[in-house]
């Protein structure tokens, strides 16, 4: 005789339910039971159930083995490696160029404008870096890396033997007067402190009597006409006299006004044909050490520098 199914609510149904006094017993056991009971006369369909039971438990067991290895998996990617590389006047080197070899597995990185590089996250293990800057030795390190310990390593890169070096120099002679605000401060490029320059506002500011006096806005040179027209004038600097220029090299727009030769006087100076409208500035030099300005400079020199352009048309009409 087959056996009737319980009663929904009866005690043999609620067996295993929480609510029923009696201790819980497993689900899928209880699962089983009401099939053995509706299905005993079907043994096919009896095995296929535990069979898939059987799968259900062989995948739940790979399923939490995975998941109980996954942190330890993750905390071999979490160590990290940074630092610096300088120079060997410890200053900051930009784009070195770093590979970094762990377990097979290689990264690149660069250093920033401050010589600073990272790499994260790295593989824990023996990490070997390998340092690369053009006209710099290359060099290798090896450190150990570590999960719970990030790495800080700075390196010093030594100039190669082989390698390019540039130097870099100024004129001269370079146009002062061209400078931003050349009356202010010229630290750093005039070449002593007895070099400087006239601007044309400084120009302006001043009432010219004659054309030699332009060179008197040179500090310290006395500029007087000791005769009448048609003649150099008499020049003294820092209580030296000059003569009519002897020893102080004059040019105008970068032309010598210094005679080699004459009658009156070795490095005969005239200014006389000189335009003081159009003069833009004046650069001087005092002192005899400034070798490149020739033998009429034993006591200094001045370049009278011309406009290249007019900022308007000007007429001057005079008479006598």
């Amino acid at each position: 005789m087959r056996p009737q199914p319980h009663r929904y609510g009866s005690p043999e149904h609620r067996i295993g339910d929480p609510s029923h006094g009696g201790p819980p017993c497993d689900k899928m056991r209880h699962v089983l039971t009401r099939f053995l009971h509706l299905h005993s006369g079907s043994s096919t369909f009896l095995k296929a159930i535990v069979f898939a039971h059987r799968q259900w438990s062989t995948i739940a067991a790979v399923v939490a083995v995975a998941m109980s290895l996954m942190p330890a998996v993750e905390a071999q990617g979490t160590g990290r490696v940074s630092g610096r590389v300088l120079d060997q006047t410890r200053a900051a080197l930009p784009g070195v160029m770093i590979d970094l070899v762990v377990n097979a597995v290689e990264a690149t990185t660069v250093t920033n404008a401050v010589g600073e590089y990272q790499f994260e996250p790295v593989p824990t293990g023996r990490a070997e870096r390998t340092y690369r800057l053009i006209n710099f030795s290359m060099m290798h390190r090896t450190v150990e890396v570590r999960s719970t310990t990030p790495i800080e390593v700075d390196v010093v890169l030594a100039l190669a033997m082989n390698a390019d070096v540039v130097v870099t120099g100024q004129r001269t002679f370079r146009n002062i007067a061209d400078i931003d605000n050349p009356t202010e401060n010229l630290v750093g490029i005039a070449g002593a402190a007895s070099q400087g320059a006239i601007t044309a506002a400084q120009l302006e500011r001043r009432p010219l009597m004659r054309a030699g006096e332009v060179l008197e806005t040179v500090p310290g040179l006395i500029v007087s006409q000791h005769s009448g027209e048609g003649k150099a004038n008499q020049y003294y600097v820092r209580g030296f006299n000059l003569d009519h220029g002897t020893d102080f090299s004059t040019t105008v727009a970068d032309v010598p006004v210094n005679t080699p030769t004459g009658a009156q006087a070795h490095g005969y100076t005239d200014t006389s044909f000189l335009m003081p409208e159009l003069v833009s500035g004046v650069q001087f030099k005092k002192g005899p050490y400034f070798a490149d300005e020739g033998d009429f400079s034993a006591a200094g020199a001045a370049n009278i520098n011309y406009l290249s352009q007019l900022e308007r048309p000007t007429v001057s009409v005079s008479g006598g």
